[in-house]
């Protein structure tokens, strides 16, 4: 795998001790998300090997506040928002801001998608979710910047 969430994941400490290159990027603390991936696709850049269990169960216990369509929208903005800052930092500026319009032109097409797929039983959600996807990754470059961190 290229990167894991923090739902259980264990690691030797060795690492962190070895390579100052691999830690949690506090910029990501406003966003509430991400710095996982990030810290994991760090692993992965500099060699560590990073393996999945099927026979792992883990489970989350879904809010009350995150079972409607705003905080999808809202939340689907930030992972675009974050997508382009996380592509910068492991592939540099100009690779960086191509991966991050690439992935664009890919969530303009399966908004496009969703838009015309009026049987699907998830329309509006999916719809939602890849149309602020990409609204978050076109305003990312711009917005990125606005955003006073927490140091």
């Amino acid at each position: 795998m290229k990167w894991a969430a923090t739902n259980n994941v264990f690691f030797r400490y060795n690492i962190l001790k070895k390579s100052k290159k691999i830690k949690f990027d506090k910029n990501l603390n406003k966003f509430g998300m991400g710095e996982d991936q990030l810290f994991f696709s760090l692993m992965s850049k500099y060699g560590y090997k990073i393996y999945w269990s099927k026979n792992i169960f883990v489970t989350e216990k879904i809010h009350t506040h995150r079972k409607n369509i705003d905080w999808v929208k809202e939340r689907s903005k930030r992972l675009g928002i974050l997508g382009h800052y996380i592509d910068i930092k492991l592939n540099g500026l100009l690779i960086g801001l191509s991966l991050n319009y690439l992935k664009s032109l890919y969530f303009f097409i399966q908004t496009i998608f969703f838009y015309f797929c009026f049987f699907s039983p998830n329309r509006n959600l999916n719809l939602a979710n890849s149309y602020f996807r990409l609204y978050g990754k076109i305003l990312g470059p711009f917005k990125f910047k606005q955003i006073n961190f927490i140091k």
